[in-house]
């Protein structure tokens, strides 16, 4: 059996299409609006920084559980060094002082690295 997907990359918002059955709505459900749509902009060539969503279906496991769902947190990591090695920068020594932009809605944050010089 496959592992349940818990984090996509704006890369992936094909898997998540796929995973919703085609349904727009639905992955804007499972994505959010801003990941759904930063994902989108992303697989058109907007220049979008790369990145990754963290589904509602964890934050909805998190509320029901008071825990992480089983592989989020190895999901995230392998996501976080894939936006690392696509923007050329190690994101894992940040601090939140040092994050340039920490945008939170609902409940659940998106983090978006900018790069330096803009």
């Amino acid at each position: 059996m496959t592992e349940k997907k818990w984090v996509y990359l704006f890369s992936e918002v094909d898997q998540a299409e796929a995973y919703c059955g085609g349904d727009w709505d639905k992955v804007r459900g499972l994505l959010g609006g801003k990941g759904a749509n930063l994902a989108d902009m992303a697989r058109i060539g907007v220049p979008v920084p790369p990145g990754f969503t963290v589904t509602t279906e964890a934050c909805n496991y998190y509320s029901a559980h008071g825990k992480f769902p089983e592989g989020l947190w190895e999901q995230m990591l392998a996501a976080l060094a894939e936006v690392e090695k696509a923007a050329g920068v190690c994101a894992t020594g940040y601090h939140s002082a040092e994050v340039p932009s920490l945008s939170r809605q609902g409940g659940c944050g998106t983090i978006l690295l900018q790069d330096a010089t803009s």
